[in-house]
This record gives C-alpha cells, structure tokens and sequence, in this order.
C-alpha cells in the first residue's frame, strides 16, 4: 500500500541474571524507562495475571502501543513495542534504555512488514 501510515514494529527479548525476581514492579520500571526515553504518552494501561505468575500488561499510547509478557520461571520479559509517532525509534535506543537493568542477554529485532 502506498498511502499506509508510518509505523515502527519492535519486539525485545530480556532475559535477567538469576538474581532477579521478575514481578509487576519490575515489568512497570521496563515499561516506564521505555515510555520515558522514547517519548511515549500513555492513555490506557491494563494487565492480566496467570497463575503460574506470569503477568501480560498493556499501555495504550498516543502513537500505538506497549505490551510486555512475562515468564518468572524463565527469568524473561517479552516486548512488543509499535509506535505511529514519527520519532525515530532504533533497536540502540532500545538497548540503550534498558542499560542499567541487570539483563543477562537482550535481543531488539525490529519487524519489517
């Protein structure tokens, strides 16, 4: 199509050192260094809970949507992150927003389609 509107499509994979415990609070502090550094406006944010502990939580933004699935048994985070904004979004920038966290292995993939 050549009149579809621009879009960036990423998906993260986190995997965290043993030490970490993965649970909502962290998934929220991912979420918010990712809505920080990459100027996202929030409108709606909702969550499921599995029982095995897995936690699926959603933000609603202005330019499209974040949403991060976790595996606490796996020690992973699961990313899907896609913006309509014209800000320019890159797999460094990503990575670069979650340096500080203790992340074992980390993969941005950026979903061309």
């Amino acid at each position: 199509m050549t009149n579809f509107p621009f879009f960036q499509h990423y998906v993260v994979k986190l995997i965290f050192t043993k030490e970490v415990r993965i649970n909502e609070k962290l998934t929220d502090q991912i979420a918010n260094s990712l809505i920080k550094n990459l100027k996202l406006n929030v409108v709606k944010e909702e969550k499921h809970q599995f029982p095995n502990n897995g936690l699926t939580k959603f933000w609603i933004l202005s330019q499209s949507h974040l949403i991060i699935h976790s595996w606490p048994e796996n020690n992973a985070l699961h990313i899907d992150l896609m913006t309509c904004s014209l800000t320019v979004i890159t797999s460094k920038i990503i990575k670069d927003s979650l340096s500080l966290f203790p992340i074992n292995d980390i993969s941005v993939t950026e979903l061309k389609y």
